[in-house]
């Protein structure tokens, strides 16, 4: 009984600051509500659920490469980052650190279900043109095992590769590097080695 009356004064109290403090934010110049932004996780669900239709699961490690070729071909079609967070380059590739960390009790195993989602993240932020990526960022890398896309991204040259070698482990992929690697790509139209069944 005391614990709950205590809590009930506490969000009573966070009540009244919150409203206190809301006219100062409103005035505030500076304040503007951020845009709506897919996370990480939300695009991995997606994933989740490609795979799960198709009848293939993802590993930890298909899920990490996939979720970063989504936001790399993201950066160089439509020229803005699918989440906030910044890809790291991490010993077996680039690395969305978030993402590695809802997944790795996994192992090398198939992922089951779809990853709980942060906090504040609506299932509905992805929008129509980015769950179209998504889908065919899957159609072009979905069969691919995970040690083959990890090759993929650790060819030289290439944005991880670049950055691992100039700047070590868990150091930050600049957008410009990926984008830019991305449109070569692109305007070479280098074909990807096919998947090994």
């Amino acid at each position: 009984m005391q614990f709950g009356a205590t809590l009930a004064t506490f969000v009573g109290d966070w009540g009244v600051i919150l409203s206190n403090l809301m006219p100062y934010k409103s005035r505030s110049p500076k304040f503007r509500p951020a845009p709506s932004m897919a996370t990480a996780t939300l695009v991995a669900n997606r994933f989740l659920a490609l795979a799960a239709a198709a009848g293939r699961p993802l590993t930890p490690l298909q899920l990490i490469k996939l979720t970063y070729l989504a936001y790399a071909w993201n950066l160089e079609l439509r020229g803005k980052k699918l989440f906030q967070e910044q890809p790291q380059a991490w010993q077996y590739g680039p690395v969305i650190p978030s993402l590695y960390h809802k997944v790795k009790s996994f192992r090398d195993q198939p992922i089951a279900g779809y990853l709980p989602l942060d906090w504040f993240t609506s299932n509905d932020a992805l929008t129509a043109d980015e769950q179209l990526l998504i889908d065919q960022v899957f159609q072009s890398y979905g069969a691919y095992s995970g040690i083959q896309l990890s090759s993929m991204t650790h060819q030289p040259g290439a944005p991880w590769y670049q950055v691992w070698h100039s700047f070590g482990r868990n150091a930050p992929i600049p957008d410009e590097l990926i984008k830019s690697h991305y449109d070569e790509i692109r305007r070479n139209r280098q074909p990807q080695p096919q998947p090994q069944q």
